[in-house]
């Protein structure tokens, strides 16, 4: 029994118990049984669920709590973004997020999660993505990609939320944004660059200069063409659109 359990029960008996009318002694045997009897039907408290929570995100696993007919599903991505997927619907927590999964090594090429490096040099060019996949048990899938060339490649990260959601964190250099004269907007896109501030792309080539191997949306006033590695990968994983556009893709480079 806790003490501070113990210690409200005695203060309700100090009325009627410690200091009874007329002056008399109390009985210290009687006090003490009936404290106890009355402490007996206690229940053990349940530890609070943010402590549940704390133990789960540092062992790196999944957690699935049930109760009431309410299933909730916590779990934390290789790249450490926190979900939260329950009835009333799915939260992303980015407060941990990192985008540091990528790493270039004088032109070779490593996935790094948590300090843990595969080589993936030369598994992807200009036109093919390498698509690193991770599947939980909860059933939430993480499509890590990377595609491109040396001298301008780049990476992104799809999230699969079962009967929730897909979607898309902050691709580095899979598109670039033009605008309606059809001139690069190199330095107002900070998904250009990489996580150290590499510049991933740099070439300040007009749209009309792209042939129509390249995928091109209209966005409002300006255009986004797509690196044909980002088109091929988010073809592969069923992701339609563009990832700030929907809609179809022009059927040709536009002309200025």
């Amino acid at each position: 029994m806790k003490r501070l359990e113990i210690s409200r029960l005695m203060d309700e008996y100090v009325d009627d118990e410690f200091f009874p009318q007329g002056g008399e002694t109390a009985d210290a045997q009687t006090v003490k049984d009936r404290v106890l009897a009355k402490a007996a039907p206690a229940k053990k408290r349940r530890k609070p669920l943010k402590m549940v929570l704390l133990a789960a995100a540092l062992a790196g696993v999944c957690l699935l709590t049930v109760g009431a007919g309410l299933a909730t599903i916590f779990i934390i991505s290789p790249s450490g973004i926190d979900i939260t997927v329950s009835e009333e619907g799915e939260h992303q927590d980015f407060t941990q997020y990192s985008d540091r999964w990528l790493v270039n090594e004088d032109g070779r090429f490593f996935l790094d999660f948590d300090g843990r490096r595969t080589e993936i040099t030369g598994k992807f060019d200009a036109d093919t993505p390498y698509i690193h996949t991770v599947r939980d048990s909860s059933g939430v899938t993480f499509h890590y990609v990377a595609g491109g060339t040396p001298d301008n490649y780049g990476y992104t990260e799809f999230i699969i939320v079962p009967d929730h959601s897909k979607s898309e964190v902050m691709p580095h250099n899979a598109f670039v944004r033009f605008d309606a004269q059809g001139e690069p907007m190199l330095g107002r896109n900070e998904l250009l660059r990489s996580w150290d501030g590499t510049e991933l792309y740099a070439a300040p080539t007009r749209l009309d200069e792209f042939d129509d191997s390249y995928r091109v949306y209209s966005d409002e006033e300006n255009y986004v063409l797509e690196w044909r590695w980002y088109s091929a990968a988010r073809d592969q994983l069923g992701f339609e659109g563009s990832f700030s556009c929907g809609g179809d893709p022009l059927p040709s480079i536009p002309k200025f």
